[in-house]
């Protein structure tokens, strides 16, 4: 039923605006009415009178719709707020409500002197922080200097010192070398005399119960194993004396002695310089060290994390909008602190109606289905698109629930304001060009064809005549239906309901005092139309449905 109120909203809004002329034209219809009963029934129709009629359809070809009808509200499909959580007085606003703007363009701004004041304290307190951070890079650097310039003078000592040792053990292994053949007969001599002091310690010899003919020699000349053996040392003893006075000779004439004392001690002197070049090379890796680290505490020393938020903060002052449109609201005054949506954009050339769809036809709604739009603001009919519905509902209970939805409005249409009412109907199915009636008007014959009653005349009271003719039933909604025959022709006038009772309705004529109040501004009168159904007035809308086609009243009688 939301499409019937609506539909009776608007109408109301209509009669409302033009009252009087509605009236006037009332008041023929209803004379027009009573002149034809009394010249049909020969009786006046006097005011206050209630007329009977009965109610007919004029055929004429049309659409027929099958809709979902709804309700909402005007709204833009793209909205923006500009928000702030600053607490800083409004010191300029740039637009009012109703101003169009672009993306990017200032709404107002706040007054920055507190932040501004913060900063500049701030950056004298920086400014003093680097200079003592530039000092102590600087004592670095010179420390770095100091400890590179020892690690140098290092460097050419163990050059030196390597070069020294490299000369003294180049003439040590020299000697060596050349007293290399002299030191091993020494150290053969030296082997054959230690071998044999071996032997002739005791638990060496062989003992008494040996062979004594192993130890007599060849020439039958007897000897004992004790005079032999001490023969031997004495000439191993003598070989050695006379090696090792070889090898001193050779030795002293080269200048062995001194070599090896040059040798070694060029070494000592090569080992006390690599230690002072490590030393020096860890002294000067930490001087850089302690330079870097110096460093990038005085890079740092101009930059403050508080600092950045402050300029943000500054920068966040001047509040912009952020997509195009129009200012709808705005909460921002000079002098005053500003509230947390400081304005509200919207594009006024992107609408959408929100609604709600009722379980019972959400199975018959989708996205993508045309609408017709209509407003009490405007005679127009605009239209649009379903472009959103919603997964799950909401209510239930004791009613029945309902689907969130969004329609989306075609084109930018002007007439079509934010923020007013809109009956919504969504077009399941439509068909062009045909006749419709109301449902009430189909009724059957005794085969159970289809008929519906075609007017033919007058009897001979003057009340209209009908009789029923066969037609094929089309497309229905839950008020209308198409029907085609070959006796249905257009501007065919058929009575609106196939049930006789159910055709005839009231209007009863206003009375003298009421049409003369009503013209002077006094009170207003009162036509009443009585027993009317869902298909009295042409044009007329239902929940799920829309007719073509319109409503004609056939004078019955005069009471």
């Amino acid at each position: 039923m939301q499409t019937v109120k609506a539909g009776l909203s608007r109408l109301g809004g209509w009669v409302g605006r033009h009252k009087k002329l509605l009236i006037a034209l009332a008041i023929l219809v209803v004379l027009a009415g009573g002149l034809a009963v009394w010249k049909l029934r020969a009786r006046p129709a006097a005011a206050g009178q209630t007329i009977e009629y009965v109610r007919t359809v004029t055929l004429s070809r049309g659409s027929l719709d099958d809709v979902v009808s709804a309700t909402g509200t005007v709204e833009s499909a793209d909205v923006s707020t500009v928000t702030t959580e600053l607490k800083y007085t409004v010191q300029e606003v740039l637009v009012a409500v109703g101003d169009s703007v672009q993306e990017g363009d200032v709404i107002c701004k706040l007054d920055t002197s507190e932040l501004e004041n913060q900063i500049e304290k701030l950056k004298e307190s920086l400014a003093d922080q680097t200079a003592q951070l530039q000092k102590q890079y600087d004592q670095a650097v010179a420390s770095r200097d100091e400890a590179k310039y020892a690690l140098d003078e290092a460097y050419t000592s163990q050059s030196r010192a390597q070069s020294s040792y490299n000369s003294a053990k180049s003439a040590y292994d020299s000697i060596v070398n050349e007293i290399a053949a002299y030191q091993s007969a020494y150290d053969t001599a030296l082997a054959e005399y230690q071998a044999l002091l071996k032997e002739s310690e005791p638990g060496q010899l062989p003992s008494a119960s040996s062979d004594p003919a192993a130890s007599q020699p060849q020439d039958g000349t007897a000897v004992t194993q004790e005079e032999s053996l001490a023969d031997k040392i004495s000439a191993a003893k003598a070989k050695l004396d006379a090696a090792e006075a070889e090898l001193n000779t050779m030795k002293s004439g080269l200048g062995y002695t001194a070599a090896q004392q040059a040798y070694t001690s060029a070494e000592q002197s090569l080992n006390s310089a690599n230690t002072a070049y490590s030393q020096a090379q860890k002294t000067y890796d930490s001087a850089q060290d302690a330079v870097n680290t110096a460093a990038e505490n005085l890079a740092d020393g101009g930059e403050s994390d508080e600092l950045e938020q402050l300029y943000e903060q500054v920068e966040n002052c001047t509040l912009r909008a952020k997509t195009a449109g129009k200012v709808t609201s705005l909460d921002a005054t000079v002098g005053s602190l500003p509230g947390t949506t400081v304005a509200t954009i919207q594009d006024t050339g992107s609408l959408k109606i929100s609604i709600s769809i009722p379980e019972y036809d959400i199975e018959s709604v989708s996205v993508g289905l045309p609408v017709r739009i209509t407003t009490d603001v405007t005679d127009e009919t605009f239209t649009g698109t379903v472009s959103q519905i919603s997964p799950t509902a909401t209510g239930g209970g004791s009613s029945s629930s309902q689907f969130a939805a969004e329609v989306l409005v075609d084109g930018s249409p002007e007439a079509l304001r934010i923020g007013t009412n809109a009956s919504v109907e969504i077009i399941l199915s439509s068909t062009e060009d045909v006749f419709t009636v109301p449902l009430d008007a189909i009724g059957q014959d005794e085969s159970g064809q289809d008929v519906v009653y075609l007017q033919t005349g007058t009897d001979e009271a003057g009340d209209p005549t009908f009789e029923p003719v066969p037609v094929t039933v089309g497309a229905t909604n839950d008020y209308y239906a198409e029907v085609s025959g070959e006796d249905l022709t257009e501007g065919a006038v058929v009575r609106a309901a196939a049930d006789p009772a159910q055709a005839v309705s009231q209007i009863t004529l206003p009375t003298d005092e009421e049409m003369s109040g009503e013209m002077t501004g006094g009170p207003s009168m009162s036509v009443q139309v009585g027993g009317m159904t869902g298909g009295d007035m042409g044009g007329g809308r239902g929940d799920r449905g829309e007719m073509g086609g319109g409503m004609a009243a056939a004078p019955v009688m005069g009471g």
